[in-house]
């Protein structure tokens, strides 16, 4: 392991734990032939070249941060990966896993970003912004897993996805982001991401097979406008319903951003 530079005495925290880590993912996959040891080795070869070793200035919640996320990108992709890579058909219709990819997609621009910017350098506003999005997305995903699994098993891999990672990403927005950035407005707009489910989960409902071994061709019964039991007109309820709740969650996310603006923002400067 390489000797600990003296710039990193503050960081004594993520120096130790990382190089530990780093050096137990290694030990595990190093051997091991194909994508999955690849995926590990190249992203933590990542985190471990470009942050431990370089801090380049960073402050110490940039620094802090960025390994969050490295452990968020590693977590979320191996999970997603060992899902779609037995059942990639089946699960991908699914707003759950639809909103797990586009949320590790997200991170993993995000994680880059903050790798390409220089010392403490904060992210433009449009991309806390669309963090906004990303947030709440991922939020409805374990508030209506949570809700609609009720006390039966889950899967490690669905805890993982639908439990563990909504709380990781919104925790790196409590105590990462800085708070005071999104609109008044915004709430409006992040209802794109699910409309766009909408209108996709339609689309493949009348042009697509059946999926998997469920008996029917929608993702969910409730945006199945031929059931005999729903119909069009229930279906633009449930449609509506669901609208107005990603609406209400995301003014509650930005009452919540709004509350802790001052409070994060004044210290910003001194981590």
């Amino acid at each position: 392991m390489a000797a600990r530079p003296a710039h990193h005495a503050e960081e004594g925290f993520v120096w130790k734990y990382g190089e530990l880590v780093y050096t137990r993912i290694q030990t595990i996959y190093y051997d091991k032939e194909g994508f999955f040891g690849n995926y590990w080795l190249a992203v933590f070869n990542a985190i471990h070249t470009k942050l431990i070793k370089k801090s380049n200035g960073m402050s110490r919640r940039k620094h802090l941060s960025l390994f969050y996320r490295g452990i968020y990108i590693l977590l979320a992709g191996i999970t997603l990966l060992m899902g779609l890579g037995t059942n990639g058909n089946y699960l991908l219709v699914y707003y759950t896993t639809q909103s797990n990819i586009l949320c590790f997609l997200f991170f993993l621009f995000y994680f880059i970003h903050g790798l390409l910017k220089k010392g403490t350098t904060k992210p433009g506003d449009l991309i806390l912004r669309l963090k906004g999005a990303i947030t709440l997305c991922i939020a409805v995903t374990g508030i209506v897993f949570t809700v609609l699994s009720g006390p039966e098993y889950v899967s490690l891999q669905s805890s993982i996805l639908h439990y563990i990672c909504p709380v990781m990403v919104f925790l790196d927005y409590l105590f990462f982001d800085e708070k005071g950035k999104y609109k008044p407005q915004d709430p409006f707009l992040w209802l794109i991401i699910p409309a766009l489910y909408v209108v996709f989960a339609l689309v493949r409902g009348f042009l697509g097979g059946e999926i998997g071994d469920t008996g029917g061709n929608f993702p969910y019964p409730f945006l199945d406008p031929t059931s005999t039991g729903m119909g069009v007109y229930m279906s633009a309820l449930y449609v509506g319903v669901m609208l107005i709740v990603f609406l209400t969650l995301g003014y509650i996310i930005f009452a919540i951003d709004k509350i802790l603006v001052k409070k994060y923002n004044d210290n910003w400067s001194s981590t």
